[in-house]
């Protein structure tokens, strides 16, 4: 019964036009064909990275690979709303709200601490445009111009002076 149920998922996620993402990782690599891999390809191309998934491997979110310069807010939100990259179209990007860029630094989930930071830019090291976050920098997040900072270590502090130059790191749900 069980293996009916399953075939039955896959078989209306097909027909229903649903990317249907099973047991991804946090670093796998999203590739143009909307594709995950855990090792970089020769026959595809790179164009985000997996950094957050939820308990379920059901869905999560992805970062761009470049780290564009810092840039004002107004700059930063209009970078993320029209970026393109192959096999994604303008309005999938955006810049993320505070929790989604807070995954792509540290956590502390129950107690146990992770060194997800140093991972991620490990990886971004492999890829071919990958571009590491910066450590201690201020990025900007999609709440009416607000900046966070401390990607790297556990806590964050927010600004909301919309004159600064702050880095954007674009995201995409899956």
């Amino acid at each position: 019964m069980k293996h009916i149920l399953t075939i039955l998922t896959i078989t209306a996620a097909i027909f229903s036009g649903v990317n249907y993402a099973y047991a991804v990782e946090v670093g796998d690599v999203f590739y143009h064909d909307g594709t995950f891999d855990k090792t970089v390809r020769d026959d595809k191309v790179p164009v985000g990275l997996v950094y957050w998934v939820s308990a379920r491997r059901d869905h999560g979110y992805i970062m761009t690979l470049d780290q564009p310069a810092a840039m004002t807010y107004v700059s930063a939100q209009s970078y993320c709303n029209s970026y393109v990259t192959l096999g994604t179209k303008k309005g999938e990007w955006k810049l993320p709200n505070a929790m989604e860029i807070l995954r792509m630094g540290n956590e502390r989930i129950n107690g146990v601490s992770n060194t997800k930071f140093a991972t991620l830019n490990a990886k971004l090291k492999t890829l071919p445009t990958g571009q590491e976050l910066l450590a201690d920098s201020w990025y900007w997040i999609e709440s009416r111009g607000y900046g966070i900072t401390y990607l790297n270590k556990y806590g964050f502090s927010t600004d909301a002076q919309n004159r600064n130059m702050f880095y954007p790191r674009c995201v995409k749900g899956f």
